[in-house]
């Protein structure tokens, strides 16, 4: 599994503030170019956009005999016009920290700070860490959780 995959730990009780339509075994681009809900998501979709396709540029380069990543790369370049244009603007990133700011359809706007760690002794295995930036966040993130997981929650 390449550092651009979600692993089957990923998640947690927020996982989903993170992207919607990403799955266990997905790349994380996949859904940014093509969920159009993906643009409305990401208060900045076009940073987001591009530092995906950045690092999928890193990773193609570094696992250059992954069938898996070129095959992506041949899925997504004529699906998307956006994501030809990032691809072909050669950028190559892989950041470990910055802002993010979610437009959760229950929550409302969240604003985090996301970092992400590569793990020693670990080929391309990193943790990616979603700390909320403001109290705001954290109320609206305390209520969606009390909400989805109250046992008194009507079905």
């Amino acid at each position: 599994m390449r550092e651009v995959y979600v692993s089957g730990a990923a998640g947690g009780e927020f996982g989903a503030v993170d992207q919607p339509g990403l799955q266990v075994g997905d790349h994380r681009g996949r859904p940014c170019f093509l969920d159009p809900g993906a643009r409305e998501y990401y208060a900045d979709w076009e940073t987001v956009a591009q530092d995906a396709v950045a690092l999928l540029r890193k990773a193609s380069a570094e696992y250059a005999d992954d069938t898996e990543l070129a095959a992506l790369v041949d899925e997504l370049r004529p699906a998307s016009p956006e994501f030809e244009r990032f691809w072909t603007s050669q950028d190559v990133q892989n950041r470990s920290h910055c802002p993010k700011i979610l437009n959760h359809p229950v929550a409302g706007q969240l604003t985090f700070s996301l970092e992400s760690l590569q793990l020693p002794g670990d080929d391309g295995q990193f943790v990616i860490t979603y700390t909320p930036s403001d109290d705001t966040t954290k109320a609206r993130l305390a209520t969606v959780l009390v909400r989805d997981h109250s046992p008194l929650r009507e079905s």
